[in-house]
């Protein structure tokens, strides 16, 4: 049954403020990580061979699809429980929760890291190059570290420690990954160097990220105020990471199916064609995973506390920065795909302009419709969210399948980009009918409309100028100015940002149209 909530101008939502304050650090300090793993990218499709890079990115990429497998649904579950618990102080729980969850990404990661090398060892010739074998030897390794990391950085936004999310995720290991591309190159190594510097910066990484979590746990006290044995609840916790671990394969399945199928129905050249601009696209799941990790433990908190009206302000509010910042990545990958390829990567990848296209619609519809599936689980609609989930990776597949013999590398962004539009439908359908949180909110709305009317502009000046690079940027950079002017008062960016009032082009920028709500 629907919830009636207040107006959005009347809901009192004091954390809001830091939410967004401390997911914008964390973005802007993502964005670094994404220029250095782009640099990394870029280095390794500019000196590798293509089918060479095609290798590299399918060994990676079945590393990080198991990767998410091994998390077990834990990130979330570690970001659901571990508030509730702290609200009805329950050290004891807490502790449980982030031992359990640390225990079963290790344990099941490491299971199947040997089961992937196994396969690597065994696999024939005429299923998996001799290239893909040795990188992907290598690499499985990293799927019990990056696990780690994944539940981890849960633990840090739980406790509100941002400079642990940044230093860690955002800075540290896309720098190693960045400076180990670049010494493997120099030094004229080949696909099995590089996988063994990716391997070498995940370990460091979840090193770092273990060593922070203790810390965490002891200047918070939890440590010391635990008495007694801790509480293991895995009759709550293990029933809904299971359901969340459906999200997470589906994700999986969208970013890195694509990848797996190419190689075995189309080979490596299909494969570079997709992985090239993968990191492109990467800014979507940046944006999402600097604001998600401070989500999800505030909504379980407002569920808590049955704060129905703060969970729709939450909602529509996070969606609303989540469209905004990602409007000039959708006008970059869309409008201005071809020039920005070709600046990139140089005329051997053209085709990947228009497969850059056709993704980045899905992933933009994708992040600008909020987190409706971590909504879903957190208000405990488990059967639902796993049945939409299950439908969207078979038909994710099935489409796949069929398109990829064919049109390859655009099949699979056809097939990635029509689940992402089917799935966000059904989850929207099914969060306001279930759970009263919705995006028809006057505000949000308007933003969509002057984005949509922009996006056509922008295409328009594109086919009548063709503009370089540089010129592309200053136009993206313009249209989402005009954005934030006319279109921008539902972000509420002078209530979040007071020192933004003091900036004489920020202030004119941000200056107060009401709410937009």
């Amino acid at each position: 049954m629907s919830v009636a909530s207040p107006p959005l101008s009347q809901v009192e939502s004091p954390r809001l403020g830091k939410h967004f304050r401390g997911s914008n650090l964390v973005l802007a300090a993502s964005a670094i990580g994404a220029v250095l793993e782009l640099g990394s990218q870029v280095m390794a499709v500019r000196h590798l061979s293509t089918p060479a890079f095609g290798a590299f990115a399918f060994a990676l990429a079945v590393a990080l699809f198991l990767q998410g497998v091994a998390q077990f649904g834990m990130p979330l579950a570690v970001s659901r429980f571990a508030p509730m618990l702290r609200e009805a102080d329950d050290e004891g729980g807490v502790m449980g929760v982030v031992a359990i969850a640390i225990g079963v990404a290790l344990g099941l990661g490491a299971i199947l890291a040997v089961l992937v090398m196994a396969f690597a060892l065994l696999a024939p010739a005429s299923i998996l190059s001799p290239a893909s074998a040795h990188a992907l030897r290598i690499l499985a390794l990293m799927i019990p570290l990056e696990a780690v990391i994944a539940v981890a950085t849960s633990v840090f936004a739980v406790f509100g420690r941002t400079r642990a999310i940044i230093v860690r995720g955002s800075l540290v290991t896309p720098g190693l990954k960045c400076a180990a591309t670049a010494l493997v190159l120099l030094a004229g190594g080949d696909v099995t160097a590089l996988a063994a510097g990716y391997l070498a910066s995940s370990a460091i990484g979840a090193l770092l990220a273990c060593w922070l979590v203790v810390g965490i746990l002891r200047d918070t006290g939890l440590v010391a105020r635990v008495r007694g044995p801790r509480r293991w609840p895995t009759r709550d916790l293990l029933p809904f990471a299971a359901v969340a671990l459906t999200t997470t394969l589906v994700w999986s399945v969208l970013e890195m199916s694509d990848a797996i199928l190419l190689g075995f129905l189309r080979g490596p050249d299909d494969v570079a064609e997709m992985r090239a601009i993968t990191p492109l696209m990467r800014g979507h799941t940046l944006i999402s995973a600097a604001f998600i990790v401070f989500f999800t433990p505030l909504a379980a908190t407002y569920l808590a506390r049955a704060d129905a009206g703060g969970m729709q302000e939450l909602y529509v509010r996070t969606s609303a920065w989540l469209a905004a910042l990602a409007f000039p990545l959708l006008l970059m990958t869309s409008a201005f795909a071809g020039v920005l390829v070709d600046t990139l990567y140089g005329a051997r990848y053209a085709g990947s302009g228009t497969v850059l296209l056709i993704l980045s619609i899905g992933y933009f519809v994708q992040t600008a419709s909020g987190f409706n599936g971590q909504t879903l689980k957190i208000h405990g609609l488990l059967r639902f969210t796993m049945a939409v989930d299950a439908c969207a990776m078979i038909v994710n597949l099935g489409v796949n399948v069929l398109l990829i013999p064919k049109y390859g590398a655009t099949g699979a962004a056809i097939g990635t980009t029509s689940t992402l539009l089917a799935h966000n439908t059904l989850k929207q359908i099914g969060m306001r009918r279930f759970t009263g949180v919705h995006l028809a909110d006057r505000g949000f709305l308007r933003l969509l409309g002057v984005g949509a009317a922009l996006v056509g502009c922008v295409v328009l000046v594109d086919r009548l100028a063709a503009p370089t690079l540089p010129v592309a940027l200053v136009i993206t950079a313009v249209a989402t100015a005009v954005l934030i002017r006319t279109a921008g008062g539902v972000l509420q960016i002078p209530e979040y940002f007071p020192a933004s009032r003091r900036v004489p082009v920020l202030r004119w920028l941000v200056s107060d149209r009401g709410h937009g709500s």
